[in-house]
Parts: structure tokens; C-alpha cells; sequence
């Protein structure tokens, strides 16, 4: 039987764009970057303990 890593992990990781040219925007668009890496970062780190869980070869 093969194992396979949790479906979450195969979900693409959203790339936000820059809306705007304001400092404003820049601003929002900086949390919208952090919060998708923290998203991405926490996909990674499912996939990480999902591997550690794996029977050696």
C-alpha cells in the first residue's frame, strides 16, 4: 500500500500581488505576503512530520 502525504499539502501556495503603488498598499500587500508564507510554511511542516512518520527503507 503506498502512503501518501495529507491532500493540504498538495494545495498551491497563493503568490498575492501588489494592488496598488501606495505606501498603503505596499503595506497591505506585505501582510498578505506573510500571511500566505505562514500558510505555505505550515503545509511544509505538515509534510515534514508526515515523512518523519514513515517506516525507514
Amino acid at each position: 500500500m503506498v502512503l501518501l502525504p495529507p491532500e493540504t499539502v498538495f494545495i498551491p501556495c497563493e503568490q498575492p500581488q501588489l494592488p496598488g503603488n501606495t505606501w498603503g498598499d505596499a503595506l497591505s500587500y506585505t501582510l498578505a505576503l506573510q500571511t500566505s508564507l505562514q500558510i505555505c510554511a505550515g503545509r511544509v511542516a505538515t509534510l515534514n512530520a508526515w515523512r518523519a512518520k514513515l517506516p525507514p527503507h
